[in-house]
């Protein structure tokens, strides 16, 4: 009887470790199929090693250093800033002295009224818990040279950080405008009821150089982005800038007849495939991109001198066929405009490239 007890306590031991092995043997499959499976779009130019960078969700070319972007993570991180080559190796670290930010969700670059090239890191999403407890803002500063500027600054951990004290901020305000209602019906409307927020959460950040405006895209799970912008002459540091709000793009709409990969459409019911989550001018100012976790769309105005905050409201966008990213939240246009490069939250995301048509 014993020795019978003893087999079937050992069969259940071996079926139990089995299936717990089956299990992690597909859920590997299915992480690599959703995470890493190869994209047919873009070049893959590098890809992110080091697992401090495992929330990357901005991401800008330098226009002063030679193969350089600059990325940051997002909520639950220091207000700290890399610069990476186009392979993913980590070039040099800087931190922002003496600020905490919340949660910064995008990098945006422009040419200040001297011709410098400035960063702007905007800490505007609501990812944390803490954002009740700290207004949002935008964060400006000159971008470091990093063959000049290194010997200038004070540093930390005998020269792996450097410390960036040289910066403004300013705080942003929301004006009251028209919310969009949500379409979805049953437990698909009631999931995205719990996903949104009571305040804008703004993911997409850009500067139209040329207008002279900030603009800021709202990331909602309706299908839809909020176009708001304040003029870059105007931001004090004395009040809140309290941001207009132009208008509403449909996104979803503007999807239908387009591809939208397999592995996004499972989240389609609750439009995850077109919430907006990255934004970018071209240094030349003519195009404007704008990413969702499903694609990506470009506007190009050409010689227009109307603002972009206006021009995406009276124009139909481009599709882009971007590489797939299961959490991709950044978007840069290349120094030259001909390209744009994309980088996914998640360890060890890959470095896409993809041209830009002309």
């Amino acid at each position: 009887m014993k020795n019978a007890m003893h087999k079937i306590s050992c069969f259940i031991k071996q079926l139990v470790f089995r299936t717990l092995l089956l299990m992690i043997v597909l859920a590997s499959v299915g992480y690599y199929f959703y995470f890493y499976k190869a994209s047919d779009t873009g070049v893959i130019t590098g890809k992110i090693r080091d697992i401090r960078l495992g929330e990357v969700s901005g991401v800008a070319v330098s226009e002063v250093n030679a193969d350089t972007l600059w990325v940051h993570n997002d909520s639950g991180h220091k207000p700290m800033l890399y610069a990476i080559s186009g392979r993913g190796n980590i070039r040099e670290r800087f931190i922002l002295k003496d600020v905490t930010l919340i949660d910064i969700e995008d990098i945006a670059m422009f040419k200040d009224q001297d011709g410098n090239s400035m960063i702007m890191l905007t800490d505007l999403g609501l990812n944390s818990r803490l954002r009740n407890e700290s207004p949002t803002r935008i964060v400006i500063f000159k971008e470091p040279d990093l063959l000049k500027d290194l010997d200038t600054l004070a540093s930390l951990k005998d020269g792996q950080i450097y410390e960036i004290s040289d910066y403004k901020t300013y705080e942003i305000a929301y004006p009251d405008y028209p919310i969009s209602e949500i379409n979805e019906v049953g437990i698909f409307a009631n999931l995205i009821e719990h996903m949104e927020s009571d305040n804008p959460n703004i993911e997409a950040v850009a500067v139209d150089s040329l207008a002279k405006e900030v603009l800021f895209f709202t990331k909602t799970y309706k299908g839809k982005t909020d176009v708001l912008s304040y003029p870059l002459d105007e931001l004090t540091q004395d009040t809140a800038n309290m941001v207009m709000y132009k208008g509403t793009i449909d996104i979803k709409s503007l999807t239908t007849g387009y591809h939208v990969d397999y592995r996004h459409l499972i989240f389609s019911p609750v439009n995850f495939p077109y919430a907006v989550t990255g934004a970018d001018v071209s240094k030349d100012q003519k195009t404007l991109l704008i990413r969702t976790y499903g694609n990506v769309w470009k506007w190009d105005r050409g010689y227009s001198d109307k603002p972009f905050s206006d021009f995406v409201l009276v124009s139909k966008p481009q599709y882009i066929m971007s590489a797939f990213e299961p959490l991709g939240e950044s978007v840069g246009v290349d120094s030259d405009n001909l390209g744009y490069y994309t980088i996914s939250e998640g360890f060890f995301s890959k470095i896409y490239y993809n041209r830009l048509d002309k």
